[in-house]
């Protein structure tokens, strides 16, 4: 049997939710999560392999009663696992969509925008945001454990229904869903540089199933329908996705998971 860790942020409750839909024979698959902006405040100690709120690591006053109410515990040892899948980092793609909402680029974007970017400046500015996204914590010093990070959704095709007060999807994701020409491309350009430097650290990168993704470089809206709130009052989440968006992404990586990949 392998065991199998899923950490991640608010974006693994898409897998969470189409866990029991997915064929995991042979897997003992175990989940470690927290929403919000704490989720980025627990560690990993490199000598006990413990995650999560790490005696003697500074953190916010309500961090352990948070992850212990989400999780039943503070803490989880990673060392124990056969492999650990992190959902939901950021590897820098909010930048690169604002930078191709705002900017022609030579060779990769000609939109009318005001600004042109060369495309050395664009290279440059690709190899910057990699570095600056790297993860923090010493994940490649787990031995004999395999460490995937999986991105988290891009922008879903019915943008458009984002709340008011989603600005930067207003501002930057519906321009580009309207206009689309070379998104696909720079997603996939930023997402090969990303995996291309996790790879010198033993690490593995992986982003969504191309199922879910249109040739606009866009989430395919099926698997954007999760809603806020109830009745009239209701609107749609495009920052997170569905459990048919959980099914798709737990199938993709099970030949990873099984050593078939």
């Amino acid at each position: 049997m392998t065991r199998v860790l899923l950490i991640g942020n608010s974006h693994l409750a898409a897998f969470r939710k189409g866990f029991n839909s997915v064929d995991l024979t042979g897997l003992d698959v175990e989940f470690f999560l927290l929403a919000g902006e704490n989720y980025y405040r627990m560690r990993l100690d490199p000598v006990s392999t413990e995650f999560g709120a790490i005696e003697g690591v500074r953190q916010p006053p309500n961090l352990v009663e948070q992850i212990t109410a989400m999780n039943g515990r503070a803490s989880i040892r990673t060392g124990e696992f056969d492999h650990i899948v992190i959902v939901g980092n950021e590897h820098g793609t909010i930048e690169l969509v604002r930078l191709l909402a705002e900017n022609d680029i030579d060779g990769v974007r000609s939109a009318g925008a005001r600004r042109t970017m060369s495309r050395a400046a664009y290279d440059a500015f690709l190899d910057d945001i990699v570095d600056a996204y790297l993860p923090v914590d010493p994940w490649s010093g787990l031995d004999g454990v395999q460490v995937t990070f999986h991105a988290k959704p891009r922008m879903p095709a019915n943008i458009a229904r984002a709340a008011p007060d989603r600005i930067f999807e207003r501002e930057c994701g519906i321009p580009l869903s309207e206009r689309s020409d070379g998104v696909a491309a720079a997603l996939d350009d930023l997402a090969g540089r990303y995996a291309a430097r996790l790879a010198t650290a033993g690490l593995s990168f992986t982003e969504q199933p191309a199922v879910t993704i249109l040739p606009s470089g866009f989430t395919d809206a099926r698997f954007a329908d999760v809603m806020i709130g109830q009745g009239e009052r209701a609107q749609l989440d495009v920052r997170h996705m569905n459990a048919d968006y959980g099914i798709a992404c737990l199938t993709a990586l099970l030949p990873r998971l099984r050593g078939e990949a």
